[in-house]
């Protein structure tokens, strides 16, 4: 009597290789999307501008400089709209955790200061 070999199934395999590299797809996102600020509508780009600059900065010069250099191309922000575009499913929702964020290695107090104020422009408390 002789047995039959049985053919290996390799479907299984191949749905968890896909969804491994679906989950390390994703984490890489959300790594990429940790440091990066939130893109938002036309009056907020200072307020964008100070988020990517500042966070970081160990020098008040630097931070003064780098807010001048924001004011200039954008203007001062004043024109921010409604507080309750908070963004899509990945950004940051509230102003604390913005603040916790993007100011976490900055050793300026100026860039410090520019970073809760714009978190508390762009995000509901």
């Amino acid at each position: 009597m002789q047995l039959k070999r049985k053919k290996p199934n390799f479907i299984p395999l191949g749905l968890l290789a896909g969804a491994a590299l679906c989950i390390y797809g994703f984490a890489q996102y959300m790594n990429y999307r940790e440091g990066q600020p939130v893109e938002r509508s036309e009056p907020t780009k200072y307020w964008n501008c100070i988020l990517e600059k500042l966070p970081g900065t160990q020098s008040d010069v630097i931070a003064y400089q780098s807010a001048n250099m924001c004011f200039s191309q954008f203007g001062e922000g004043r024109d921010v709209g409604p507080r309750d575009k908070v963004g899509g499913l990945f950004s940051v929702p509230r102003a604390g955790e913005c603040i916790e964020r993007f100011g976490k290695q900055t050793g300026s107090n100026v860039a410090a200061q520019l970073i809760v104020a714009a978190c508390n422009e762009l995000y509901v408390q």
